[in-house]
């Protein structure tokens, strides 16, 4: 039975990555049970963080790469006039940090939505273990390379999308997300307030509300509170632009 995400959470109570639920997400397939025991003595598994506290902050020395094990995470950039800027927001078995890697120093801060827990790569050691385990970068890398994909598409849509397709992009590229985690893609609740949202996809949060309003009365989605239904998956997918099994799509890619 697939399961409605409430808070995008799994359990905290894993002390190993062969236990963890995620284990599909962040481990290579092929590592034997030695390699996963080597891999499993450099992974700290770090108190649970309360919402608004922060993995790490911009402007920080890099030390570490982390994966999220549950709760929602906002990753967000501040100028130097205070203004921040959203970029994304990361769920769980997805990597934080990796953009670090090569200024030495974190670019963005990293804060939890709500109660968040997470696993801490100390890079030092991920560095020697790789040299062991080649099969491990190439992991992190391929890890690291579908999330600038989705971010690619997020940032696409922000520049050359209407207001509406923009907010239909990150509905669809949210229920994916929570596709891939065993989640519904269907019905959902957010952890992240409209205001980060809007700031997110590049407008005020009152361009966002009146977006939801039509696509509420366009019957694509129903909203209450903080819980998303999509009604319309596939015309959705189709204002969003990246409906596969929509007919007209299917017309225009040939």
């Amino acid at each position: 039975m697939t399961k409605v995400s409430s808070d995008f959470k799994v359990s905290v109570l894993q002390t190993s990555c062969r236990n963890c639920s995620l284990s599909s997400l962040c481990l290579p397939k092929d590592l034997v049970s030695t390699e996963i025991k080597e891999l499993e003595s450099i992974v700290s598994q770090l108190p649970p963080l309360n919402k608004h506290g922060h993995i790490f902050s911009q402007g920080e020395n890099f030390s570490s790469l982390y994966v999220v094990r549950s709760g929602c995470v906002k990753k967000y950039q501040v100028d130097a006039e205070g203004n921040e800027q959203v970029n994304g927001f990361s769920l769980p078995g997805e990597l934080l940090g990796i953009d670090a890697i090569g200024t030495g120093r974190y670019m963005s801060s990293a804060e939890a939505l709500d109660t968040t827990s997470y696993c801490q790569l100390k890079y030092s050691k991920f560095e020697e273990l790789c040299e062991k385990i080649p099969g491990l970068i190439k992991h992190i890398l391929k890890m690291a390379g579908q999330e600038l994909v989705a971010e690619h598409d997020i940032h696409k849509a922000i520049s050359q999308k209407s207001i509406d397709e923009r907010v239909a992009v990150f509905f669809t590229s949210l229920s994916t997300r929570l596709r891939i985690l065993g989640y519904s893609g269907s019905e959902f609740n957010l952890p992240m307030s409209r205001h980060d949202i809007a700031n997110f996809l590049g407008m005020q949060p009152e361009t966002f509300s009146r977006s939801l309003k039509k696509l509420i009365t366009d019957n694509l989605i129903d909203v209450n509170l903080k819980n998303i239904r999509i009604k319309d998956q596939d015309n959705l997918r189709l204002l969003a632009g990246h409906c596969e099994t929509c007919p007209s799509n299917k017309v225009m890619n040939g």
